[in-house]
C-alpha cells in the first residue's frame, strides 16, 4: 500500500514533466517498482544512455520486466537522437495528449523515417484507445505490408485480430488467428490467441 502511494505522487511529477522532483522522489521507491521508474524518467527526458541502464535493471520477476524489455528493444534498434525524440512524445501520450502525440509521431518519422514500423504500431494503438477502428486497422495493415520481417509484424497481427473482435467481425477475427497460429504457433501470445479462437468458433455453432 505504501509502495502504490507513492508511486501514484510519483505519477503526477512524471505527468507534470517536474523530473527534478520525479528524480529525487524515486529515491524512496526501494523496489523494482523505483528501477523502473527511474527508467521511465529518463525515458521521457529523453537521457537514452540512462534510461537503458535502468530498463536493463529490471529483474526478469517484476511486472514492469515486459515494459521494460520493450523499451530497452527500441533503444538498441534506433539511433540515440530517434530514441530521445520518441521518448519525448511517448510522454505526450502517458499524458493523454493523443493529439499531440500523434503529431509528435508524424514529425519523428519526418526527420527519422527508421522509425516508421515503431511509429506504425503505437499509432495504431492510439486509435483502439479513440475508437477509431478504420485508422487503426490501416497502420496495422501498413506496418505488416511495408515492413514484413520487423518483429513487430507478430504484435500488430495479434492486435489486430482483437481489433477485429471489438469491431464485432467474426469471420475477420477468427481468419486472423488462424493467420497467427500458422505463422507463430511458439509465440508467448499462442496461447491466449488460440483461447479466443476457439471461444469464437465455439460461439459460431450456437
Amino acid at each position: 500500500m505504501v509502495v502504490l502511494l507513492l508511486v501514484c505522487s510519483l505519477q503526477s511529477y512524471i505527468n507534470a514533466g517536474a523530473w527534478d522532483k520525479a528524480l529525487t522522489y524515486v529515491d524512496t521507491i526501494h523496489t523494482d517498482t523505483g528501477v523502473f521508474y527511474r527508467a521511465e524518467i529518463y525515458f521521457y527526458m529523453g537521457e537514452v544512455d540512462s534510461a537503458a541502464k535502468y530498463y536493463a535493471s529490471v529483474p526478469a520477476q517484476s511486472m514492469f520486466f515486459n515494459d521494460a524489455w520493450t523499451k530497452l528493444m527500441v533503444i538498441r534498434s534506433y539511433p540515440r537522437e530517434a530514441v530521445s525524440m520518441y521518448g519525448k512524445v511517448r510522454w505526450e501520450l502517458r499524458r493523454g495528449n493523443y493529439r499531440g502525440a500523434l503529431k509528435g509521431y508524424d514529425n519523428l518519422v519526418k526527420v527519422f523515417p527508421i522509425m516508421e514500423p515503431q511509429v506504425l504500431l503505437d499509432k495504431a494503438r492510439i486509435y483502439y484507445k479513440l475508437r477509431k477502428w478504420k485508422d487503426a486497422e490501416t497502420c496495422y495493415k501498413t506496418l505488416m505490408d511495408k515492413f514484413v520481417d520487423d518483429w513487430r509484424v507478430e504484435v500488430a497481427l495479434y492486435e489486430l485480430a482483437i481489433l477485429y473482435e471489438r469491431m464485432k467481425l467474426k469471420d475477420k477475427a477468427i481468419a486472423t488467428y488462424e493467420e497467427f497460429l500458422m505463422k507463430y504457433p511458439t509465440s508467448i501470445y499462442a496461447p491466449l490467441v488460440r483461447e479466443r479462437w476457439e471461444n469464437l468458433t465455439k460461439s459460431q455453432q450456437f
